[in-house]
């Protein structure tokens, strides 16, 4: 069995060392790349239908501001804008916002 000379496992120590640095160095450019598609997605999305993709309008009705696809009829609120609408809250609400929320 052969024994490593000393000067091998100090090269492969610092071979393992540097190894690991590019590989934390490629999963911080992972992370910016998908932050940065995120924040092109979002320039993208932003004021689009969900269901057709179409330009949103943003109107105001009955004094909550709605973000209005005049294409396929949808109607968006944004989170404060529905508890608003729905009054007083119970629990109920914070239920129905979880299940649409993505976390």
């Amino acid at each position: 069995m052969p024994t490593q000379k000393p000067h091998e496992a100090e090269e492969e120590y610092f071979a393992k060392i540097e190894a690991e640095k590019k590989s934390k160095l490629a999963q911080k450019h992972r992370s910016a790349l998908q932050t940065r598609e995120m924040e092109q997605l979002k320039e993208t999305h932003e004021m689009h239908c969900p269901s057709c993709g179409m330009k949103l309008d943003n109107i105001v009705f009955k004094g909550f501001s709605v973000d209005k696809c005049f294409h396929c009829g949808g109607a968006f609120l944004s989170k404060e804008a529905f508890q608003r609408l729905c009054g007083e809250d119970t629990g109920f609400l914070e239920k129905i916002v979880e299940i649409f929320q993505f976390k």
